[in-house]
């Protein structure tokens, strides 16, 4: 019983160290194909970084100029980051035995969700940022497609938020 209830941090710790592992990989990206060969790459991080990569030439490295979209970017990442450095911390601290899991459960759950939510706060706001810079009629997500970033932050939530339903479930079977 025990040594199954020692290793409930690690869903907690794997699914935060995704989420802050996300932020390697850009949250979108499109590429569009020119008739004379060429191929254009455009890569967005979800802190508003930018890289525009034509094959044929050198890529560019940038932040977003419009300032909806930094100033979103920006507070949607760094909520994310805030919750899964507490969250990482957190579970570190019940693996070396300083913290008790019933202590932090309903905070795992909390910083799970709520990266989550931002996560999906980020993809609304670029898109409507999106919509008030360029036009109505252009959709952020029309264009690009989600990136490994979002995918990480999504799986990442989901595996903490899972680890910690598991071990409550397992816990009030055993009352």
């Amino acid at each position: 019983m025990t040594r199954v209830n020692e290793k409930y941090w690690m869903g907690s710790f794997l699914g935060s160290a995704m989420c802050l592992l996300s932020f390697l990989f850009p949250a979108a990206w499109s590429v569009r194909y020119f008739p004379n060969g060429d191929i254009y790459y455009k890569f967005i991080w979800m802190i508003g970084l930018v890289e525009d990569y034509l094959v044929s030439a050198f890529p560019t490295l940038y932040f977003h100029d419009y300032p909806l979209i930094i100033l979103s970017s920006i507070a949607c990442s760094f909520c994310i980051i805030a919750f899964n450095i507490f969250l990482l911390r957190q579970s570190y601290l019940v693996k070396k035995g300083k913290l008790e899991m019933e202590d932090v459960e309903n905070n795992w759950i909390f910083y799970s969700f709520f990266s989550f939510l931002f996560s999906l706060a980020w993809m609304l706001l670029i898109h409507v940022a999106f919509i008030i810079f360029y036009g109505r009629t252009v959709s952020f997500w029309r264009y690009f497609y989600m990136g490994p970033g979002l995918y990480l932050i999504f799986a990442g939530s989901f595996i903490s938020i899972i680890g910690i339903l598991i071990k409550k479930r397992r816990y009030e079977n055993l009352l």
